[in-house]
């Protein structure tokens, strides 16, 4: 029974991060992939924002993207890629000023 709670403590917490995730991070991808092709295309983000839930690197995720965005998927990873590191950079400052001073 303790394992079967502590395994649906982490996927609410799983679940609350990955719709962060997909709030924050799809409309970046979506923009790019718009601007690319001139149309939004929903399974091709979709596809994108499953390798960024899996924490794949941004090769992984170009890779996705590449047979459809050609050399445009480079840009699109960029933008999404610098949004993660300011998020990243700004979520540990946070864990930081939060920690008790010894």
């Amino acid at each position: 029974r303790r394992r079967q709670r502590q395994r649906c403590i982490r996927a609410r917490g799983c679940c609350t991060k990955h719709a962060l995730t997909q709030a924050h991070y799809r409309p970046i991808l979506d923009d790019g992939i718009a601007e690319s092709l001139g149309e939004r295309v929903s399974d091709l983000c979709d596809a994108a924002m499953d390798k960024l839930r899996e924490h794949v690197s941004a090769a992984e995720v170009a890779a996705v993207l590449e047979p459809v965005l050609d050399e445009d998927a480079a840009g699109v990873v960029e933008r999404v890629w610098r949004a993660l590191l300011v998020d990243s950079l700004a979520r540990a400052a946070a864990d930081e000023s939060t920690q008790p001073v010894a």
